[in-house]
């Protein structure tokens, strides 16, 4: 007889594979032969809100945290199916169940990023690099850009060789008036990636905003990604 864990190892085979009915199917299976236990219900609802599924995902959790309450891994999910303001009106009691778990703090805080984002930025931690990039576009939609470019800059500290942290700055100088400093991070996006279409944007932006010749990154940015018009 097959056990659950067999089960959701078919399961998740065949949903990367693109069988999706029958990929849940075997999910199912898992749930009937252990459904006595939350890590069923949950596996299968990860693998619904991965797939966008998150009403039918929200009834697997409800399920699982009614057989273990206490479950971090449950309640992670639940914040994952809920809205901002579902977070912000059950924000105390998702904190006093773990108020020691990074982790939720954080899923918390990414969750808030764009109808809150002065509430996200409370959660989001100043030293983990996904964090970081979630604190720019916080700044950024506050109109903070000189949080900005010191919050990517951190990122590239910690990840010098993602471009993601160098065009984060590279935006976050342009937007403040450091057009030379936008210029030189666009070009450090560049030797991470010379054919990176936002790469090349920046470095034409600015260079035009600048009244300097940035026809070469024009051409080049034209051939690459044409929907992209200065």
């Amino acid at each position: 007889r097959m056990r659950d864990l067999d089960w959701m190892e078919k399961g998740k085979i065949l949903l990367d594979s693109g069988v999706m009915h029958e990929g849940f199917r075997q999910y199912s299976n898992a749930v009937t032969v252990a459904s006595g236990t939350s890590r069923p219900y949950f596996k299968k609802a990860e693998a619904l809100i991965k797939n966008d599924l998150t009403g039918e995902a929200k009834e697997l959790i409800a399920t699982g945290l009614e057989i273990d309450p206490g479950s971090v891994t449950g309640h992670q999910l639940q914040v994952r199916t809920m809205t901002s303001s579902e977070i912000l009106d059950n924000l105390e009691n998702l904190l006093s169940e773990f108020p020691e778990s990074i982790q939720l703090k954080s899923l918390i805080g990414s969750k808030l990023v764009e109808d809150e984002p002065f509430k996200a930025l409370e959660f989001l931690r100043e030293d983990d690099w996904e964090d970081l990039m979630l604190r720019v576009r916080c700044y950024r939609s506050l109109e903070e850009n000189e949080n900005a470019l010191a919050t990517a800059i951190k990122s590239i500290d910690i990840r010098p060789g993602d471009i993601e942290g160098w065009i984060a700055a590279g935006w976050s100088a342009f937007y403040i008036g450091n057009y030379e400093e936008s210029s030189d991070f666009f070009d450090s996006a560049m030797g991470c990636d010379m054919y990176s279409p936002d790469a090349l944007l920046g470095k034409a932006t600015v260079l035009e905003k600048m009244g300097r010749d940035n026809s070469i990154y024009s051409k080049a940015l034209a051939e690459i990604a044409p929907d992209l018009v200065i």
